[in-house]
């Protein structure tokens, strides 16, 4: 009797079982399947195990050196799907017009005023040094040829230090309006296709850079610290309290958003739906063959048939 049901079961009705099996499936809805507090602490306690392991960050800087002894050679971009990188594209070229009090606050930094003030102020003294007398010139003239060099040297000194000083003051008044403008001038609508094909630039350039360069710059990064630095991030986040009602939170409001639907309409209307039955359907087929040939298997047969 046992190896009757097993050869109909291979002859057949295997098959015809996981396809009512997960037809099933397919025909619940989501919250039917989804079993929210069980989920949400499932991956609580994962993330807890994972960011509390002493060989967490010791298995993050392994894998991320084996990745890195693999680089591959050429750009960044001879790796990236077009399929990715031309949408990515397109994203980043869209016009649009950034809030002018979110780009004032992010310019209101010490790093870039910096960076503006020495640019104006290396401007303006390069711009004076070519209005400021020829004094060398003047030498030769006879009027002054008793003049040493040295007095000329000196006054020239002077005017250059004073020149230096009126220069940074005045940088130093007009500083906020500077800024202001620069704000203006991102935030300006005429501004925001030029900006669009900026940020197109600098995303060519990434992609168009070789792989042996970006590793030289994550170099500088100290990626050991950027793991620690990742790691001690999580664990404080698993630390904190009501991450768990965060995490359920979510889950559930993705469950209610989906609502009665089948989960078969959802990946319908994902355009998924035949090719994840197929998929499912034929891991499980693979599994399920290799399993009812087990001995565990044979021994749950032999029970369940057994006559009392």
């Amino acid at each position: 009797m046992n190896e009757r049901v097993l050869q109909r079961l291979e002859s057949g009705a295997l098959s015809e079982l996981i396809d009512l099996a997960s037809d099933h499936v397919l025909d619940q809805p989501l919250h039917a399947l989804v079993d929210v507090d069980w989920l949400s602490a499932r991956i609580v306690q994962g993330m807890e195990a994972w960011s509390r392991s002493d060989q967490t960050e010791i298995w993050i800087r392994d894998r991320a050196a084996a990745i890195r002894e693999r680089r591959p050679e050429g750009r960044l971009g001879d790796h990236i799907p077009t399929e990715v990188s031309g949408p990515l594209l397109e994203l980043v070229q869209r016009p649009f017009v950034p809030d002018r009090a979110i780009i004032g606050r992010l310019l209101s930094h010490s790093a870039v005023e910096s960076l503006m003030r020495e640019l104006l102020v290396g401007t303006l003294q390069s711009f004076a040094q070519r209005l400021k007398p020829n004094l060398r010139g003047a030498r030769r003239l006879r009027t002054l040829k008793r003049v040493g060099d040295g007095v000329l040297g000196g006054i020239g000194q002077v005017l250059e230090g004073q020149a230096e000083t009126r220069v940074r003051d005045f940088v130093d008044t007009v500083m906020a309006q500077v800024m202001s403008q620069i704000a203006d001038h991102i935030c300006n609508p005429t501004n925001a296709e030029p900006f669009g094909r900026f940020r197109t630039h600098l995303m060519e350039q990434i992609l168009d850079t070789p792989m042996a360069e970006l590793d030289r710059e994550l170099d500088k990064l100290d990626p050991d610290d950027l793991v620690a630095t990742g790691t001690a991030i999580a664990r404080a986040l698993v630390e904190r309290g009501g991450l768990q009602a965060e995490i359920r939170a979510i889950i559930e409001a993705v469950v209610e958003e989906a609502g009665d639907k089948p989960l078969r309409q959802h990946l319908t209307e994902a355009g998924v739906a035949e090719e994840w039955h197929t998929e499912v359907r034929s891991q499980l087929g693979r599994g399920a063959a290799d399993f009812i040939r087990t001995e565990g298997f044979g021994r749950w047969l032999e029970a369940l048939l057994a006559e009392e």
